[in-house]
This record gives structure tokens, sequence and C-alpha cells, in this order.
């Protein structure tokens, strides 16, 4: 029975990994009382915007300079561009799985919206876009990639739970209206987290992955949101 016990590995944590663990309750927690905070204070769409500024300045961007030891660890996110190992049955796997997410937007959002966008809509759908897509790729995928390298569930499947409950914040404000409600956003959002992960963990990169979440994003036509100071 001691040969057996001492036979099992024994998971140690660090401190940055037990913050990442916890990181997405208190993200959570924080940026939900924001939300509902500045939009109280703010005359809307403010409170909305600024929101999303202090997500992407604090968490997309603070928060790793320290997880990844400063911009050296944030740059090196992005290369290899291409994992040198990956066979010609995984390619076309990423292949698909860089695609589909583009897919839904592009039929159920950009299409049916691109003739009520103006030029300036779509620039700044694009330049959201952008930011968003970078700044949470950094955080959900990038970070948990170099501080859990060797933990598929953690590196896989917890940084896609992070990512999708995180929405519990904005939806604070702007609850999705299409069937299932919330459920249903968060639902997706973890598939799509789930796809993203996947690619950066076999290209060890997050450069696919956030091409992929800007796309997505910016097919979204993100700037109809803050329409009252576009017309």
């Amino acid at each position: 029975m001691k040969e057996l016990l001492a036979s099992k590995k024994i998971i140690r944590l660090d401190s940055k990994q037990w913050i990442l663990i916890i990181l997405p309750l208190i993200l959570t927690a924080v940026m939900y009382l924001v939300f509902r905070w500045f939009n109280y204070f703010f005359v809307p769409p403010l409170g909305y915007l600024l929101s999303f500024i202090i997500y992407w300045l604090l968490w997309c961007f603070i928060f790793p300079l320290f997880m990844l030891n400063g911009i050296k660890g944030i740059k090196d996110l992005f290369k290899p561009l291409w994992n040198k190992k990956i066979t010609k049955k995984w390619l076309l796997i990423i292949i698909i799985l860089l695609i589909w997410p583009i897919a839904l937007p592009l039929f159920f959002r950009f299409i049916p919206q691109i003739s009520n966008a103006s030029c300036l809509i779509i620039t700044l759908s694009f330049l959201i876009g952008c930011i968003n897509g970078a700044a949470e790729e950094i955080l959900w995928r990038g970070t948990f990639l170099k501080i859990f390298p060797n933990n598929i569930w953690l590196n896989l499947f917890y940084s896609s739970f992070g990512f999708a409950i995180w929405h519990i914040a904005p939806q604070a404000l702007t609850p999705n209206t299409s069937p299932g409600g919330i459920w249903s956003f968060l639902f997706f959002s973890f598939i799509l987290g789930l796809t993203w992960s996947f690619i950066t963990i076999k290209t060890q990169s997050i450069f696919w992955s956030m091409i992929s979440h800007i796309i997505f994003d910016s097919l979204g036509l993100g700037a109809f949101a803050y329409i009252v100071w576009l017309r």
C-alpha cells in the first residue's frame, strides 16, 4: 500500500498557477461590478466602453505582464508562428477550426447588417476586433499556455471555462436575445474557447487563434453598439 501511494505523482502548483486558477472567478466578479457601476455613473454606451477598456488594460495586459515576467514574455506568445511537428492531418483540422468561428458572424451578423453599415462602422468594428481579439488571446490562451504548459485540463478546458464565464459581466448590460439567453451565449463562448485553445496548444503560438478571433469579432460589427456617437 505504501509503495502504491509513493508511486503516485503529487501535483504541486506554484503561486502563479494558483493565481491563474482563481483568476476566472475573481475577474468575473470584479468586472460584473465594474460594468454595473460604470453603466450607473456614465451615460450609455460610455460605461460599457470604459468597462471594456479596464478589462483590456488591467486583465488582458497588466496581469499577463506580471504573470509572464514583462513584455518579452508577451512577445514570446507569438512565436513560433508554427509548430513544425504538425502533420498534414492535424494541419487540415487546424484550418477547419480556424475557419468555422468566422463563418458564424459572417452569415448571421455581417451579411445581414452590412447594408446598414457605413465605412466608419466597418473600420471601427475592425479596430475593436483587433484590440479585443489580441487582448483576450494574450490572457485566456497565451498566459494559460505558458503557466500550464504540461496540463491539458487546465490549459485547454479550464481556460475555456474562464473565457466563457467572464462574459457574464458584459451580459449584465447587454443580455443575449437569441434562444437560450445568457446560457446559450456562455456555452458558445466555451466552444470558441476550446477551439482557440486547441489551436494555440498545437501551434505553440497565439498568432493563429488571434487572427481567427480578430476576424470573428470584426465580422460581428461591434461598432453598432456605439451608433449613438456615430450618427
